[in-house]
């Protein structure tokens, strides 16, 4: 809703930004990173009547999938999964796919269930308070804002050592299995579960991306449900 790159936000922008953000800080979930990780996790969350709000510091959303040149590979299971997320998949995998049209629909998709995505946000850090929600700091125009919820989904990358592989089973288990709720309480997806190195294939990683949103949704799930009971 909300784009300023490329030039700087006049007191007019920042003061319409913070209202908009104000409206939207009483979500149940914030995720990081508005990649194929973030848009598939809020997808699922969204389709359990979960409010979601995606933050990323690009000027759009879809990672990896603006960036990178060509089609993409599924794999299974990740077909199955995008399949139930209502893509047209080929029963007969692997399948290439065009990576504007995966991104189109996922975005739009996420738009359609009433999701929300804000883009070019200077995140400064995420962190759990005292009340059991977690907070992103967020920069715009030298404005400190803070957005709120009580879950929190990270999948941009953080620290980490780069780790070299062209295995595209070794790149999903990875980054599935450390998909996971860390030490600070909030759940690491994406590349923030997994730091590939240069050799890393991209078909395998979009693959990884969309078993590890699952994941992360599933996470956020089991734990929203505890804290219902």
């Amino acid at each position: 809703m909300f784009d300023f790159s490329g030039r700087d936000p006049g007191k007019d922008d920042t003061e319409k930004y913070s209202q908009w953000l104000g409206e939207c800080l009483d979500c149940d979930l914030l995720i990081v990173g508005a990649g194929v990780t973030g848009l598939v996790a809020g997808l699922e969350l969204q389709e359990n009547n979960r409010d979601v709000l995606l933050i990323t510091g690009a000027d759009q959303p879809g990672g990896r999938l603006v960036w990178e040149n060509g089609p993409v590979e599924i794999l299974s299971p990740a077909d199955e999964l995008l399949g139930e997320l209502g893509f047209p998949v080929d029963s007969n995998p692997p399948l290439w796919v065009d990576r504007l049209e995966l991104l189109a629909y996922l975005v739009n998709r996420f738009y359609e269930l009433g999701g929300l995505i804000l883009n070019s946000a200077l995140i400064e850090k995420y962190f759990c308070n005292k009340d059991n929600c977690f907070e992103v700091e967020l920069l715009l125009a030298g404005q400190p804002l803070i957005a709120t919820a009580p879950e929190l989904i990270v999948t941009a990358p953080g620290e980490g050592k780069n780790q070299n592989s062209s295995s595209c089973p070794e790149i999903l288990e990875k980054m599935v299995y450390n998909t996971r709720r860390s030490e600070k309480g909030f759940v690491e997806a994406g590349l923030k579960a997994y730091h590939p190195g240069r050799r890393s294939r991209f078909c395998s990683l979009v693959n990884g991306f969309v078993l590890s949103g699952r994941k992360a949704a599933r996470l956020c799930r089991a734990e929203y449900n505890q804290t219902k009971e």
